[in-house]
Formats: structure tokens, C-alpha cells, sequence
């Protein structure tokens, strides 16, 4: 019998005619009813990403039950990626709770830092990497986005907070998803005291960012 995940395995001294197809057809057989690699057990309706995550231990020490696992196909902005298969219906995933600047926006246009924020997250997100992905109460916004929590396959580290904690975006939560609320505003206050990425801005670009309560942003009158 083959070893399980291993069904297209054929032994050296292949076998001719009648006894031949006799062996073909057990294999295939015993693909069928003993061996779970060989079917397609890990689909799901409607195209779904399906791969799903164990749980993951973050830096806390605390477990943490991601849904799935996918890969980064693009990075649109610092907050916003595309992977590899659809999520809740979609493939366009907003990282929950925080707010980079803008490269490309009807109303901002582009804001100080925004390509910036971009690179930082191209730069550890590249195209093709896995990333795991938890959710909040709300599982899209209004736009359709998936709303996450991204978690790098590295023992740990949850991207949206590293964002903050590098000075790539600012805090914006939006209850009831608030789960990692105040790690993101001590990850905030970290950057803001040490001048790192957008906080070592000028007063006349800090103004130019979105107003999300942090003291920053709102227009330069």
C-alpha cells in the first residue's frame, strides 16, 4: 500500500498488462478511501480562502484563534493588502485599528509619509508572503474591505500594531472592533516620544493627515 500523501509512488520493477492495471486500480482505491491527501476536503463553497491557521502565540505569550491563512498578492497602501483568495466574500483586507497616510485619495490626495508607510509594509509584506489573519466583531467595513488583525508567521508579531510601533500610521478604532485598542495606542505613544516615521514630521505636514482624535491631522486651517 502506498504511504499516506505519497499515492503516485511506483515501485522500480513495474508491472506489464493485466497485472499492471491491477495495481493502477488499487492505488487509485486506496487514494479514495485512505488517503485524505488525495482528495479535496480543504475546498470550500463560494471560493473561500480555506486555509486555516492553528492557534498562534503572540508576543504576550496570550493564544491567539486566526481564522486564515493567505498570501500577500499586493500591497495597495500601508493599511491595506490583497491576497491570494477571497475572505468573507472579499480579497481586499484593511488592517483594523489603524490609519496610514494616504498615497491615492479623492479627498487627501496624498499625505506626508504616505509612500513611506508603503514601502514599510511592502517591505514585510512582500508578494508571495503568508500571513495569518484574526477578526473582530465586523468582518468587512462599508467599502467591502476585510477588516483584520495580520499576524507574520514568525512566532508572533502582529503587523498592525508593528505599523503604529514604527511610526507608519496612526491609531483609529472604530468600535465594537477595539480587541487590540490599547496596545495600539501604548504602541502610539511609543513612536510619538521617540520622533519615529510620521511623527517626526513638521507641524504643516502633521496637519495634513486624517483626524482621528490623536491630536494630529483635520486641515492647516
Amino acid at each position: 500500500m502506498p504511504a499516506v500523501g505519497d499515492c503516485y509512488s511506483t515501485p522500480v520493477n513495474r508491472p506489464t498488462g493485466p497485472a499492471r492495471s491491477i495495481s493502477v486500480l488499487f492505488l487509485v482505491l486506496a487514494c479514495v478511501y485512505f488517503t485524505p491527501a488525495c482528495d479535496t476536503a480543504n475546498s470550500t463553497p463560494g471560493g473561500d480562502a480555506s486555509r486555516e491557521a492553528a492557534d498562534l502565540p503572540d508576543v504576550a505569550g496570550r493564544t491567539v484563534a486566526v481564522s486564515a491563512v493567505v498570501h500577500v498578492v499586493r500591497v495597495v497602501d500601508g493599511d491595506t493588502i490583497v491576497v491570494d483568495e477571497p475572505v468573507h466574500g472579499t480579497d481586499v483586507v484593511r488592517f483594523i485599528g489603524v490609519d496610514a497616510p494616504e498615497i491615492s485619495h479623492p479627498t487627501y490626495g496624498e499625505q506626508p509619509h504616505g509612500r513611506q508607510a508603503e514601502e514599510f509594509t511592502a517591505s514585510r509584506l512582500a508578494v508571495g508572503s503568508e500571513v495569518a489573519l484574526e477578526f473582530d466583531v465586523e468582518k468587512t467595513d462599508r467599502y467591502g474591505r476585510l477588516l483584520a488583525y495580520v499576524w507574520l508567521l514568525d512566532g508572533g508579531t502582529l503587523f498592525n500594531e508593528l505599523l503604529l510601533r514604527q511610526g507608519h500610521a496612526q491609531v483609529a478604532t472604530f468600535p465594537p472592533n477595539v480587541e487590540y485598542r490599547d496596545r495600539f495606542l501604548d504602541a502610539q505613544r511609543e513612536a510619538r516620544d521617540a520622533n519615529r516615521g510620521l511623527w517626526r514630521l513638521p507641524e504643516e505636514q502633521l496637519c495634513q493627515q486624517t483626524d482621528r482624535g490623536n491630536g494630529i491631522g483635520g486641515g492647516c486651517g
